[in-house]
């Protein structure tokens, strides 16, 4: 099928377009009605001239030791750790544990029988990291920590570099480099997690509406969308890691009054769940999950498939999260 689009005007504010066709039968049918999508495809148009918006200076920000604050916006980052353990705003906290790496999901049905290996992860005791900051730098607009990386046994897997950036626009950029030093060969994800209280449980994103996976991508659009923790957590027979959100530009979780708005130089992963990753993994049936006072949020620079080993074949090589040096950034 060969069709031409109209010129396409970009507004100038943004930086891409999402163009959504969708295939509906000529004439209704027994089994489906004549307005039925029966396919669809989505393809995203780049704004060649787009640029970013000059930064507008509005605040000063002021650090003091581990302390940060513009008389709005205050944070407190660890020197024991290197994670930010406190972020409000007008005196109301938005945390509700710190900001940690993160580099296990709980274990899916397909994990447990996956021939990578991913799930001896969690008896490596990938599940419950701990961090020991080995350098605290305090500058002018930023503190930058380097922490020690150890599993459950307490064995040291790797180093991560810190930068926390404290920017004009009152914003805070989070700027991690994690070298790996361990023989493990595949991770189920990396990146950042943390626990908000249940006040902040709206949520609205720009990402896709569906749970996806690397090797679970083609459902469903990229589109603006607003949902719950509750809603995000689909409950299969055993509970499993679930509701990520693949190509995600923005997350923002708000009680009503204050939000925190969460974006990155690139499209990410995300997931907001009603139940912690240990909650989750020692649950074995629904009704032995615990309910808690917070969510979790994983912001995932990369998660590996899920792929079919429970009755086919296990995640594709190119599916796969292999043990390298990483970069990214919130």
């Amino acid at each position: 099928i060969t069709f031409s689009l109209p010129k396409t005007q970009f507004p100038t504010t943004a930086k891409e377009l999402f163009l959504n066709i969708t295939w509906t039968p000529n004439k209704p049918k027994l089994y489906e009605a004549s307005q039925t999508i029966v396919a669809y495809d989505q393809f995203i148009l780049k704004n060649k001239t787009w640029k970013a918006p000059n930064e507008i200076t509005i605040c000063k920000w002021e650090i003091n030791d581990n302390i940060v604050s513009n008389g709005i916006l205050s944070a407190k980052i660890c020197p024991e750790t290197g994670a930010l353990s406190s972020f409000s705003k007008n005196g109301r906290e938005l945390l509700h544990s710190p900001l940690m790496l993160s580099l296990y999901r709980p274990l899916t049905e397909n994990d447990i029988k996956d021939w990578s290996g991913v799930a001896k992860n969690k008896q490596l005791g990938f599940d419950k990291l701990s961090q020991k900051a080995t350098s605290f730098k305090v500058k002018k607009n930023s503190i930058k920590t380097t922490v020690s990386i150890f599993s459950n046994e307490k064995k040291q897997i790797g180093t991560m570099d810190v930068t926390y950036l404290f920017n004009s626009d009152s914003t805070i950029s989070v700027k991690t480099v994690f070298l790996p030093d361990t023989s493990v060969k595949v991770l189920s994800r990396i990146g950042l997690t943390f626990q908000m209280s249940n006040d902040f449980s709206k949520i609205s994103y720009l990402g896709k509406e569906y749970e996806t996976y690397a090797d679970r991508n083609q459902c469903g659009f990229i589109r603006q969308c607003s949902t719950t923790p509750d809603q995000m957590f689909h409950s299969y027979v055993v509970p499993q890691a679930t509701g990520n959100r693949m190509n995600v530009r923005y997350a923002k979780f708000s009680d009503g009054e204050y939000d925190l708005t969460i974006t990155a130089p690139v499209p990410f992963q995300f997931s907001a769940l009603p139940y912690s990753d240990e909650n989750i993994d020692n649950a074995k049936h629904l009704n032995e999950l615990l309910p808690e006072t917070g969510f979790t949020i994983h912001l995932d620079a990369e998660q590996m498939g899920v792929g079919t080993a429970t009755c086919g074949p296990s995640v594709l090589p190119q599916y796969l999260l292999p043990l390298k040096k990483t970069t990214f950034e919130f």
